[in-house]
């Protein structure tokens, strides 16, 4: 029987909980979360079965687990592994889901957890966040990057794989490195992105027009402008020298369009957004 235990239950953490306990009726889940009606609302739904608020209960609840899913913000993390440390057995797997991983790796080291972790991050999500908007659908048919340390042995690193194939998701190992520097081209610079189109539309619109008249093309752009903004503060901080390669790079192509436009390209117009056409039109689709 399988037995997890979780250290925050968010967006993910929920439902990463949720849906094993979909596809894992009888395992024992346990989660410890700073907001204890949380914790009741996943406890009356049966998709917990301890509830844990304090990190001294890790001793008793995260003992012999498989897995266990750090899934509190990245800055957090060094603040439950001295705890975690003192409950990991030889076969637990400790794992996270956060969306930068190179900074995570160096706690994991600095605490000699390296036999033990292997860095994990569903590419699924929502501009919402907390446990009330998670489902138990939400990684299923998604990507989910796995980054093992090098000290995990490939025995442990395909049971997690097919742990997380089981539970609907694709598995895509990667380098911590590659990791940062693919989802700050694909997840962090768009945010950034949208953040700056809405701050200038709000910046400029003196008349409430913009505000009214904007249709389904600036919402769906926007769209993740809307999501919590302490934790894409502390994502940027985290990840920030791949997000300021691909910001750079960014302003750069951006300044090629500008050129093309002020000199009234239009072969280079056309390529520009014929281009982005066809790479837009051949994503898989995943979710």
């Amino acid at each position: 029987m399988l037995k997890i235990g979780f250290v925050g239950l968010g967006l993910i953490g929920g439902s990463l909980a949720k849906s094993i306990r979909r596809h894992y009726p009888e395992a024992i889940i346990n989660a410890f979360d700073i907001n204890s009606t949380t914790l009741t609302q996943a406890h009356s739904e049966g998709v917990i079965n301890a509830m844990l608020t304090d990190i001294s209960d890790f001793v008793l609840y995260f003992q012999n687990c498989d897995y266990i899913f750090l899934c509190t913000p990245v800055e957090s993390f060094k603040n439950f592994l001295p705890e975690l440390k003192k409950v990991l057995t030889d076969h637990t797997i400790l794992t996270d889901v956060g969306s930068v991983k190179a900074c995570v790796h160096e706690e994991i080291k600095q605490f000699s957890l390296n036999q033990h972790f292997i860095g994990g991050h569903p590419m699924a999500g929502s501009e919402k966040s907390g446990y009330e908007y998670s489902s138990d659908t939400l990684i299923e048919n998604a990507f989910f990057i796995l980054t093992p340390t090098r000290e995990i042995s490939l025995e442990r690193l395909t049971a997690y794989s097919t742990f997380v194939q089981s539970l609907g998701a694709v598995s895509l190992e990667l380098s911590p490195e590659e990791h940062d520097r693919v989802v700050a081209a694909v997840s962090h610079l768009p945010h950034i992105i949208a953040a700056s189109l809405v701050n200038l539309v709000s910046q400029k619109d003196q008349h409430g027009y913009m505000r009214n008249v904007a249709a389904g093309g600036f919402k769906d752009t926007t769209r993740i402008a809307s999501s919590n903004s302490n934790m894409w503060q502390n994502i940027c901080i985290s990840n920030q020298k791949a997000l300021l390669e691909m910001l750079d790079l960014f302003i750069e192509n951006l300044n090629i369009t500008r050129n093309q436009l002020a000199n009234g390209n239009e072969e280079a117009l056309h390529a520009f957004f014929e281009n982005a056409k066809n790479y837009r039109d051949s994503l898989p689709h995943t979710s």
